[in-house]
């Protein structure tokens, strides 16, 4: 947590950016409270998003990203989206003011019930079914693509040290022969799971976490969220038959080995890039994947 005693210092004007410290300053409203949000911490990169408590009981969510332009790619394709996103509230250069849900997130819940896990399934599926009228730069756009990168992140791992050879042969082999020749291609959320979905107060479901919007394979983001977010045999059935009313899942379940290795490799080798712990824990899914195999 960041102390409201500092609100006006260099420190916390170099960690909030300009752009962010103006959107709060503009509400006109002191802040009594400021705190850090992050599910990957690393001394490398920018805390990203934060909870603003002001004086007038109001809260909100302040997130600022990387660049300018990385902030306008998230704001067009927020616009596309469907209205499942925390609303937007104020947006300036890399900063955006969103609107704080009530509620419980459903990582919070003993277990999610069967309807919201449809109804998950559901908000994915709509996102995916959704034209993409323009490509976020650097994005992959193929299958090509996507195997290259993974060769670019074992060689990462293999040079850490966190990965052994056999292993990455394995897993590059086994990616190699359940490759997909074609894709669907679109946009996608890269972090869609309970953590980030909130049941709200009138029971409308949200996902409060947009920053990672982007385009390319629905697959691969399908995969994120099979990592992300680890489900009992009959709750992947519930989610699957609510994406299953907007998108089929057979293509993904016959390159399911293609796009584990891709979304396993690249978040450890994420975590190593930032200087993050938890690197071990993805390349450890991995051994168990191609032992079981």
């Amino acid at each position: 947590m960041l102390g409201t005693q500092s609100i006006e210092t260099n420190e916390l004007s170099r960690v909030l950016g300009s752009d962010l410290l103006a959107l709060i300053r503009a509400r006109g409203v002191p802040v009594t409270k400021l705190t850090a949000i992050t599910a990957l911490p690393s001394p490398i990169r920018k805390r990203a998003a934060f909870a603003i408590d002001f004086a007038d009981g109001a809260r909100l969510k302040a997130r600022r990203f990387q660049s300018s332009r990385r902030a306008d790619a998230v704001a067009r394709l927020r616009a596309a989206a469907p209205a499942d996103f925390a609303p937007l509230v104020a947006r300036r250069g890399d900063a955006m003011l969103l609107a704080w849900i009530e509620g419980r997130s459903l990582a919070s819940l003993e277990g999610v019930p069967a309807a919201v896990l449809r109804r998950c399934g559901r908000m994915l599926g709509a996102l995916h079914a959704l034209r993409c009228e323009e490509w976020v730069e650097g994005a992959p756009a193929s299958p090509q693509a996507v195997f290259e990168k993974l060769e670019r992140n074992l060689e990462l791992l293999l040079t850490a040290k966190l990965l052994d050879a056999d292993l990455a042969r394995c897993a590059l082999a086994a990616a190699d022969a359940k490759r997909p020749h074609e894709v669907s291609l679109g946009i996608i959320h890269k972090d869609f799971c309970a953590e980030n979905l909130v049941l709200a107060c009138d029971d409308s479901l949200v996902c409060v976490d947009d920053a990672t919007l982007s385009t390319g394979p629905h697959d691969l983001d399908l995969a994120r969220t099979w990592a992300r977010w680890p489900m009992r045999e009959d709750e992947v059935a519930d989610f699957a038959s609510g994406y299953q009313e907007h998108r089929s899942l057979a293509g993904f379940e016959r390159h399911f080995h293609f796009w584990a290795a891709c979304v396993l490799v690249g978040s450890a080798a994420t975590r190593v890039r930032s200087l993050a712990p938890g690197a071990h824990a993805p390349i450890e899914r991995l051994r168990q994947i191609h032992a079981h195999a």
